[in-house]
């Protein structure tokens, strides 16, 4: 049985926020955003249509034509691309950290590619309803052995390195 050790879950730690740093770049450039904000606009337009003096006070705060989506989807990925620095700086904190608890640095490199690798491949296809072909599922595959051939060398080096007590 595997069981990870603090420096490889921190690694998974750093690995997810690179993964959520490439969501929120996919995000903050991607052009569904406006579309939506046009179907947003065009939803609360046809409602307050027929609401007519909530319309006039709402027309009063600020007016109700296409340059406001524009202004949300300019807001909108001001603020995703702050979060891509937000998590990329997390997530270098986070793989310093795996670095100095980790056996080696290769393990806590491996561990931290994986798990980006792994949670950016879920959460495209969840979010932005990618595939995962089967050659996918083959290279995954891979990795999970390569993961845990370098754990079982790394706590095998770590008990020879122990000096036996008698």
């Amino acid at each position: 049985m595997v069981i990870a050790t603090y420096g490889q879950v921190i690694a998974v730690c750093a690995g997810g926020c690179a993964a959520l740093a490439t969501v929120s770049a996919k995000l903050a450039m991607a052009d569904e955003t406006l579309i939506l904000c046009n179907d947003l606009h065009f939803f609360v337009s046809s409602y307050l249509s027929d609401q007519g003096d909530i319309r006039e006070r709402f027309n009063a705060n600020g007016p109700l034509d296409g340059n406001i989506c524009n202004a949300v989807v300019l807001y909108v990925r001001i603020l995703f691309f702050g979060l891509i620095f937000v998590f990329n700086a997390l997530m270098w904190v986070l793989f310093v950290k795996a670095l100095r608890k980790c056996t080696s640095s290769l393990e806590a490199t491996v561990t931290n590619t994986a798990a980006n690798f792994f949670l950016s491949a879920i959460l495209g296809s969840v979010l932005f309803g990618e595939t995962l072909t089967l050659l996918w599922g083959v290279g995954a595959s891979l990795i999970v052995v390569g993961l845990l051939l370098i754990n079982k060398g790394s706590q095998r080096q770590t008990e020879i390195q122990k000096p036996k007590v008698s």
